[in-house]
């Protein structure tokens, strides 16, 4: 039960990424784009993260390919290089709480504990501000599981339990109830999200 729930935390920690994408007006733009869903598909990365480099390359104010660049990174386990393009991204987009949140989970695992925490209190302060401004039930539930998620990566474990145990009974349908309850640290979080990347 408790490796469903970690994978859960995982997809929805990777879906943040998937779903962040400016609107972009440049037909070059979207023939890129469409390129690189294809070239997912097919899992051909290295030729996916040359054409992030050239959208970088075509406007270099997009923090959307740094933040998938940094996604294929860790995938990949190449750590270093998925903390630069992760800290790229929150340069170009310091509103974006999952920037902060994917940087401090990458500074976590390279034993940066002083960025990790810095970058957590970030990110969790942009979500609590998502949280008041969602208008649908998905949205405040995805905000408030990350917000819990923080919680126990900094090391506030009884209150990231009980959000998420709050998050249970205010959504039922989100996960299985029976689930609501597993005890979950800090140290077992990090060890199962870094263990989940694929290989």
């Amino acid at each position: 039960m408790k490796g469903v729930f970690i994978f859960l935390l995982f997809v929805v920690w990777l879906s943040a990424c998937q779903r962040q994408r400016p609107q972009s007006t440049g037909s070059n733009t979207e023939a890129l784009y469409e390129q690189i869903s294809e070239l997912m598909n097919q899992q051909q990365y290295d030729s996916v993260l040359i054409i992030y480099d050239q959208l970088i390359l075509l406007d270099s104010n997009l923090w959307d390919p740094h933040f998938h660049k940094a996604n294929l990174f860790i995938q990949q386990k190449e750590l270093e290089k998925a903390l630069e393009e992760s800290e790229l991204v929150i340069r170009k987009n310091p509103a974006l709480a999952e920037g902060w949140y994917t940087a401090g989970v990458i500074h976590d695992w390279l034993g940066h504990a002083a960025k990790a925490s810095e970058y957590y209190l970030r990110s969790l302060t942009l979500f609590e501000e998502k949280i008041e401004l969602a208008s649908h039930d998905n949205e405040v539930a995805g905000h408030r599981l990350n917000r819990a998620i923080l919680l126990i990566l900094m090391g506030k474990e009884a209150d990231g339990q009980a959000e998420i145990a709050a998050l249970y009974d205010a959504f039922p349908k989100l996960l299985p109830h029976e689930q609501k309850s597993i005890p979950l640290t800090r140290d077992e979080l990090l060890l199962h999200l870094f263990n989940a990347i694929p290989e």
